[in-house]
């Protein structure tokens, strides 16, 4: 099977050279590249709530709530194409910055070279190039969150920062908007070479990348921050709305989840 490895990175600070990557998937190496991206850029994601009820005195009530997501992300990013056929059902993916220079001397340091890899994805070609069978797994992801019998599960997630999330790793889990200092995320804001290792399992018939730490156990989620950047890395723009409606009176209710495309603002 084809998969994109999805890269993003972004030198926050320099000092003399620009640093340099390399990318190993099970001991392979994938490719080296140099992170001359010194630029980030602001993307977001909007979902909507909203619960319409008829009651037992005839009364129709509708509720909306809206809420936006913005994110800043690096502006550049890697993409490796790889073949899945000889991956052992657990792997490992080793991204290493070298060349990352600094003044230190004696314990102490004035000018270093800060890299960020905020985002790194892992997903199949022909889920990345088909909107449809995207729009298919974001809305099952979504259906799950709101399901009654499951509606403690964006608790779970956000109680367990190390819960495997799908596609793979970013700065911002759960719904965090803020970069939270690399203690959930994966950004490293450290001058000097730094090796950043993750998992690779097998789950669900699809390979994910996950903490060292984490085991793909139970039912993965999906971060409002991947919305955001999908539709800044297709160009493909949407508001995905989740519409409860109640019948009090028949006992009866029923969950919609719909994705309005939209052109970029």
């Amino acid at each position: 099977m084809k998969y994109s490895l999805i890269i993003g990175y972004q030198l926050i600070e320099k000092y003399k050279d620009f640093p340099r990557v390399s990318v190993h998937i099970n001991g392979q190496m994938i490719d080296e590249f140099v992170c001359d991206n010194e630029e980030a850029i602001e993307i977001s994601a909007t979902t909507t709530d909203s619960d319409k009820s008829h009651d037992t005195m005839s009364r129709n009530i509708h509720i909306e709530s809206v809420r936006s997501f913005n994110y800043l992300v690096p502006k550049k990013y890697k993409v490796f194409k790889v073949d899945s056929s000889t991956w052992p059902d657990t792997g490992k993916l080793v991204v290493e910055v070298f060349d990352s220079n600094s003044d230190y001397n004696n314990g102490f340091m004035n000018k270093r070279s800060i890299v960020s890899l905020g985002t790194i994805f892992l997903i199949r070609e022909d889920v990345l190039k088909d909107k449809s069978k995207m729009y298919r797994i974001i809305k099952k992801f979504y259906s799950a969150e709101r399901q009654s019998h499951l509606k403690n599960i964006r608790t779970r997630w956000q109680q367990h920062m190390d819960q495997p999330r799908w596609p793979g790793l970013s700065d911002y889990p759960g719904d965090n908007q803020n970069y939270d200092n690399g203690n959930n995320g994966i950004r490293l804001a450290s001058g000097g070479n730094f090796k950043l290792q993750c998992k690779i399992q097998k789950k669900h018939k699809t390979y994910m990348l996950i903490k060292n730490k984490a085991e793909a156990k139970g039912y993965f989620c999906m971060d409002r921050f991947f919305l955001a950047w999908y539709q800044y890395y297709s160009k493909n723009y949407f508001d995905l709305v989740g519409i409860r409606v109640r019948d009090a009176t028949n006992n009866v209710e029923k969950l919609e989840i719909e994705i309005k495309e939209r052109l970029k603002e």
